[in-house]
């Protein structure tokens, strides 16, 4: 990993202007395909790429938050696999 690449945590922490995000935020940036109520029960059985959690859990109102780490990780992690197929194809 390069030193001067900026951390996508720390940039999606800055694009968003917070640790967590609401679920839907990050389906309409990185899942788009995925509708809201998929998402919820993705969310529900853990079943999305990364975890998703409500703040208050005893409510079914309460909306799914999911932190900009873990969206990170699963980026980054996608990334990496698409460079090193990527590496494949052109070496």
């Amino acid at each position: 990993m390069q030193t001067d690449t900026p951390n996508t945590a720390f940039m999606l922490a800055m694009r968003y202007q917070s640790t967590t995000v609401p679920l839907d935020e990050i389906l309409k940036h990185y899942l788009p395909h995925i509708g809201i109520d998929q998402a919820k029960r993705r969310a529900a059985e853990q079943t999305l790429p990364f975890p998703a959690f409500k703040a208050d859990k005893n409510s079914k109102k309460s909306p799914y938050l999911v932190r900009v780490a873990d969206v990170a990780a699963w980026l980054d992690s996608q990334a990496a696999e698409a460079a090193d197929d990527w590496r494949k194809v052109n070496h």
